[in-house]
Formats: structure tokens, sequence, C-alpha cells
């Protein structure tokens, strides 16, 4: 009998990182996650954002408003993360200092 090693949740084609996974390292980085739309929210014309979460947390997501995104979907989204502006911090989120 042969054993392998276990499949960790990182190796995955579907994304690149979990959603609560990012940090203020993270900046710069393109990364791919996957998740259910928690809450989506518009903001002017032409930008939505999407509060994504998976079993590890949630990351707030900047996303075209065009981008057709509902509640409770699970979608895809592939982007560069992004810190925050000052004074925009969410505490209550790990994930509070950056944007997938």
């Amino acid at each position: 009998m042969t054993t392998s090693k276990p499949s960790t949740v990182e190796s995955t084609t579907m994304r690149t990182h979990r959603c609560g996974d990012l940090r203020v390292e993270h900046v710069g980085s393109t990364v791919t996650l996957c998740g259910w739309v928690a809450r989506r929210r518009e903001h002017g014309e032409h930008l939505a954002f999407v509060d994504l979460r998976d079993y590890t947390g949630v990351v707030q997501c900047v996303v075209d408003n065009s981008a057709d995104m509902r509640s409770e979907w699970v979608v895809q989204i592939t982007g560069t993360v992004q810190r925050r502006p000052e004074g925009t911090v969410n505490q209550n989120l790990t994930t509070g200092e950056v944007d997938g």
C-alpha cells in the first residue's frame, strides 16, 4: 500500500488564496478568490463593493458595477490586492486593511 500526502486547501486550480487569508503583505499581488457573495453595496454608477466569504473569513472586493453578483451566489474573483485608504480600515475584519 502506498500513501500520498494529504491535499491542502491551498493546492487548487480554482483559487490562489482563501478569503480570510489576505493581509497587508499581499498588497500588489494578483490573487484569485472563490466564495459566496455575502453582501453587495453599490457605490456610485460604476463601482460596487462585494463582501466575499468562505470558511476562513470575509474580504471586501471592489468590482465594476456592471458585474452581476447577488447575495449567496458562488463566484470567482481575480484582481490585485490593495491597501485600504487611511481612515477606511475595518477593525472588525482580519482582512480589514486590504481590498481584494
